[in-house]
């Protein structure tokens, strides 16, 4: 069997170009699990193909180019890897996309015998559409499609362009949909909203890569000094607004708030900083140094709330690197979270300010041998259990049974 990855991940050799180009955040998260689920796959399969179409913003409004330039990268942990390039316009992109995308996986099929499987990552219809033309005219191929949001529950604007898009591009997935053999889903819930009906699928909510993980120093000076540590997006749904204000319920000088990210709230996370100085709001800034930041605080928080339908379909993409990084970990506990996740960090269900402020003072108070010993049970869980090799193999093995049917 030969796997062809359908993703968006940024190749390395790109990834400076698309950091100067874009206007506003680049999807940090996405990129570092689809590198994760390349690695997992590359356990298995070196011999697997690589088509990556970057997820970037459109010209002129999110993006400075608007052509996107493609060409061959270095995947890494597998034979060949392909950048699709395509014309960066409103709209038009996703078309380009398309075409181009049909044309390189269509060769690719030609030099391929056998067995086949095409790994398509998210409900992104250019992906799917290519995917489908090229199941028709290669009988022994397979589609599997990793879904890591649902469509509805994505955050998009809400203004009548998007709409309309919105309704042409749910018109395009209720027709590619059918042609998928299996799933891989990031919640349990999602089947619930996905017509699989009897088809195979499998849960993976998320992937630590340790190979993408950068060695970092750590400083902790300051021992009096209880730092809560945010990374990710700025955006309301999140819950960073909610945790700006339970953190200023607390007095004590020696506390202060590390913010990282960027998104719609940045405006007024820049305000409170300015208002209160130990709340200390960082930008969008290298994987690096955020793992830098993370290593050297007291205690990293994830503020998403549960009165969100979204969080019954997501599982927020910083609580596998949180826990990785050996700190402790604060965070409500989500429908969409696996419960085996909460031996290893500290939770609450009580969602006033209050109490999360209240509950970020008694952890922090709680002594150095208690916070390290919280940290590291929850580093070796994820290392153990939530590596590439582990989670990815849930998938090579359903794949397998495809051909077996």
């Amino acid at each position: 069997m030969t796997p062809i990855f359908l993703t968006s991940l940024f190749p390395n050799e790109l990834r400076t170009e698309i950091l100067k180009n874009s206007k506003g955040p680049i999807a940090n998260a996405n990129d570092s699990l689809q590198w994760a689920y390349l690695k997992g796959i590359s356990d298995f399969h070196q011999d697997c193909r690589v088509i990556s179409s970057p997820n970037i913003g459109a010209f002129p409004f999110k993006y400075r180019s608007p052509y996107f330039k493609g060409g061959e990268f270095d995947a890494g942990f597998v034979r060949y890897g392909r950048c699709v390039g395509f014309l960066n316009l409103v709209a038009i992109k996703h078309f380009s996309r398309f075409l181009n995308i049909r044309r390189v996986l269509h060769g690719w099929i030609k030099q391929t015998k056998g067995e086949m499987v095409i790994v398509v990552y998210d409900l992104h219809p250019p992906f799917l559409m290519a995917a489908l033309l090229a199941k028709k005219s290669y009988p022994n191929a397979k589609i599997c499609l990793i879904v890591p949001d649902l469509y509805d529950f994505t955050g998009n604007p809400k203004n009548l362009l998007y709409h309309f898009w919105g309704v042409f591009e749910k018109w395009m997935l209720n027709m590619c949909i059918p042609s998928v053999d299996a799933y891989v889903l990031i919640s349990k819930h999602m089947k619930d909203r996905l017509p699989i009906n009897k088809k195979p699928y499998i849960i993976i909510e998320g992937i630590y890569n340790p190979q993408k993980a950068e060695v970092v120093e750590v400083d902790k000076k300051a021992k009096d000094m209880k730092t809560v540590f945010y990374s990710g997006a700025l955006n309301a749904r999140n819950g960073i607004l909610f945790l700006v204000k339970s953190f200023k319920l607390i007095k004590q000088d020696n506390y202060r708030l590390l913010i990282c990210g960027d998104g719609e709230s940045r405006e007024e996370i820049k305000s409170e900083a300015l208002k209160d100085k130990r709340i200390i709001y960082k930008g969008q800034v290298p994987r690096g140094e955020a793992m830098k930041l993370q290593r050297s605080s007291t205690l990293l928080v994830s503020p998403r709330l549960p009165d969100n339908e979204f969080t019954k379909y997501s599982f927020p993409s910083k609580i596998i690197e949180y826990l990785a990084s050996g700190v402790p970990t604060l965070m409500y506990k989500l429908e969409g979270i696996p419960d085996e996740y909460y031996d290893h960090c500290y939770s609450l269900d009580d969602t006033s300010i209050s109490s999360l402020a209240d509950k970020i003072e008694s952890i922090c108070q709680q002594s150095k041998e208690v916070l390290s010993a919280k940290g590291r049970s929850a580093q070796k869980f994820v290392y153990q259990n939530k590596n590439p090799h582990v989670q990815v193999d849930k998938m090579v093995k359903m794949v397998y049974k495809l051909f077996e049917q």
